[in-house]
């Protein structure tokens, strides 16, 4: 098999586990500290990582503005994830909130012109149809 298949599956993993450990974190502290210790773990580890691997930083300023970017929103997608964790059931927070590509489709439609197909959007369509049974 390739190896994207792999990564893709390590991904599930990790991601399935980071929902679970969330949720039980989020039982016992505050949703801040939860996201400060989860990304300064997840900081930490990547520097290790970048050291051990040469890696180079690029000088881009769009591209770090863009990251920077990202950074934010993916920091205050935590702390509402973890709110949302704390307050719901994992087994439905996870699979609702894992619906977020849904908005990078409609803003690379909007924004970067990107066209979809019809099978697109009928997976959309579908995916909405799964929030809506996920939400009640």
């Amino acid at each position: 098999m390739k190896n994207w298949y792999w990564f893709s599956l390590a991904t599930m993993i990790c991601w399935g586990s980071w929902g679970i450990f969330g949720k039980l974190a989020s039982t016992q502290i505050n949703s801040r500290l939860l996201v400060l210790v989860s990304i300064t773990t997840s900081f930490l580890l990547l520097w290790i990582i970048f050291l051990v691997s040469g890696f180079e930083i690029e000088k881009n300023g769009w591209g770090i503005g863009y990251a920077v970017l990202a950074g934010i929103a993916g920091s205050i997608g935590s702390i509402f994830f973890y709110l949302a964790l704390k307050q719901g059931k994992a087994s439905v927070v996870v699979p609702l909130t894992a619906l977020y590509p849904l908005v990078a489709v409609a803003l690379s439609v909007l924004f970067l012109k990107e066209e979809i197909s019809g099978v697109n959007v009928i997976g959309i369509i579908l995916a909405l149809a799964a929030s809506l049974l996920l939400s009640l």
